[in-house]
């Protein structure tokens, strides 16, 4: 065993002695300081965000495929081409209620078919090229009365075309002379529309179209 000097042996157990007072004193004080620290924050009690998953999930349902949906749409009454135009924007979109609502009720029941038989009638129809000549109109006794040349160039599912042209009789009561409700906007009273060779001379068919 190594031997040290006895002065150094007072001077070490000294030290000694120090070094444990100050590992003691340091203890406490690491005790000290866990005790007091901060405590923990409590859970978040709302619920973890659900996470997207495939399994289980509701199939959304995919609606049939509408050729016309792209038209923009458009409901105008202030003009005979514009009541026209609005009339085949309705076919075009598929939205056949709102093309029989152009008709006026009385014309509707004795000029065409029953609303069924009137969609009906458009099933193999993709589209309607819709072609207005000049617009002439007559006026007597409060009402007012218009005639629309028209050609129309109708798209069938089969791919093929069909060229018409006809005349649309379109009638309004002068608005300052209704008195009662409901209004009636201007409509069409009547139509005569006939199937023309694809390449017709459509503006000299235009020319005559109304001409009785």
């Amino acid at each position: 065993m190594f031997n040290l000097p006895t002065k150094t042996r007072r001077a070490y157990r000294r030290f000694a002695g120090v070094l444990i007072l100050a590992s003691v004193a340091f203890l406490l004080v690491a005790c000290s300081n866990s005790s007091a620290a901060a405590p923990s924050a409590p859970a978040d009690p709302s619920p973890p965000a659900a996470t997207a998953s495939g399994e289980g999930s509701a199939t959304e349902e995919i609606a049939e495929p509408n050729p016309g949906a792209g038209d923009e749409y458009r409901d105008d009454r202030s003009t005979a081409e514009a009541v026209i135009e609005s009339y085949y924007n309705a076919i075009n979109r598929q939205e056949y209620v709102r093309a029989y609502s152009y008709w006026e009720p009385e014309a509707a029941e004795s000029e065409l078919p029953p609303f069924e038989e009137f969609q009906e009638g458009y099933a193999q129809t993709v589209s309607v090229d819709l072609t207005i000549g000049t617009v002439t109109s007559d006026a007597g006794a409060g009402q007012l009365y218009y005639a629309v040349p028209v050609a129309l160039v109708a798209e069938q599912t089969d791919g093929t075309t069909q060229t018409f042209v006809g005349c649309y009789q379109l009638h309004l009561a002068n608005p300052a002379a209704q008195g009662e409700p409901p209004f009636r906007p201007m409509g069409i009273r009547s139509a005569s529309i006939d199937q023309v060779p694809n390449d017709a001379d459509i503006p000299s068919l235009l020319e005559t179209a109304c001409q009785e």
